[in-house]
């Protein structure tokens, strides 16, 4: 898998790490899920030289893909990342993963909390978020931002559209 170091780049304290491609979700703004499929995982054993030199190279990995909040071996990879001695860096997860109590990216925050999590809300408003398919409503956001509050998260940061079809800017 080739990997690529960038010593001037926004993120060049990690080596970045794609561990999916594709997503299930199919929100009517991304086209991965539309034109990436189908939805496929890397597991563990077959990221291992690739995370063993991402590790030697800077400790920390950065797990990327469209979809990571849903990877079916999130915690085992990251797991494997930590028992290397190493670091890792989420990308922006999906809020539903983090309202449910039972998802593995709130597990793993709870055990180590990061400084800040970035979610992927998209609209500030209900509706325009079910228009873009994103079936997040507003207690579920609110239930996602008390459960990093309670896991010891500092900061939270929410990805938002801007000038979406049906938007109106009101005062």
């Amino acid at each position: 898998m080739p990997m690529i170091l960038a010593p001037g780049a926004a993120f060049s304290g990690h080596v970045d790490l794609e561990i999916s491609r594709g997503c299930r979700w199919r929100c009517a703004f991304c086209a991965a899920g539309h034109v990436i499929t189908p939805y496929r995982e890397l597991q563990l054993e077959a990221l291992e030289p690739s995370l063993a030199w991402a590790l030697a190279q800077r400790g920390k990995v950065g797990l990327i893909g469209t979809d990571v909040s849903d990877h079916s071996g999130l915690e085992a990879i990251v797991r494997g990342i930590w028992d290397r001695g190493g670091q890792v860096a989420l990308p922006s997860l999906r809020v539903e993963r983090l309202g449910d109590e039972d998802s593995a990216a709130l597990r793993l925050i709870r055990q180590r909390p990061p400084r800040t999590v970035t979610m992927a809300v998209e609209a500030a408003d209900e509706a325009l978020r079910r228009q873009l398919n994103k079936r997040l409503d507003d207690d579920r956001l609110r239930q996602a931002a008390e459960n990093m509050a309670a896991a010891g998260v500092a900061n939270l940061r929410v990805y938002l559209l801007a000038a979406v079809p049906g938007e109106r800017w009101e005062h």
